[in-house]
């Protein structure tokens, strides 16, 4: 488990967690190109600073990319950074798609992308 302190992110008793990949949350953000994939590849050989954001049951809702690059990097799961957001429900699929949505917003994403992305909310809102 992670925790913010005054100097960034600590471990505190991580406990061992299940990492579950779910195609229809992973297909919500287009993945990164390769060259984009290789530079965060690159970068997780130096430590993984960001945490993966999975449910109370370990399904992933934000890191589907840097869960495979740790994985490829051999990283095993008990040495993956990880936060629990236990108020989102993926049976509810509206809460999970808005929750991804909203922490994607930040993400590198080209023009084209976050026009998909910002077409995707606003369709979704009005239906």
């Amino acid at each position: 488990m992670l925790n913010r302190g005054e100097n960034g992110l600590t471990v505190t008793e991580q406990t061992q967690i299940k990492f579950k990949e779910n195609p229809k949350i992973k297909a919500l953000i287009p993945r990164p190109t390769t060259e984009d994939y290789e530079t965060l590849k690159n970068s997780l050989k130096h430590g993984q600073k960001e945490p993966i954001t999975v449910t109370s049951d370990g399904t992933i809702l934000d890191g589907y990319t840097r869960y495979k690059a740790l994985k490829e990097l051999g990283v095993p799961d008990d040495k993956i950074l990880y936060q629990i957001q236990p108020k989102i429900d993926v049976s509810w699929f509206p809460d999970v798609k808005d929750y991804v949505y909203a922490i994607n917003n930040r993400r590198n994403l080209n023009l084209y992308q976050r026009a998909s992305l910002a077409l995707e909310e606003t369709s979704a809102t009005l239906q």
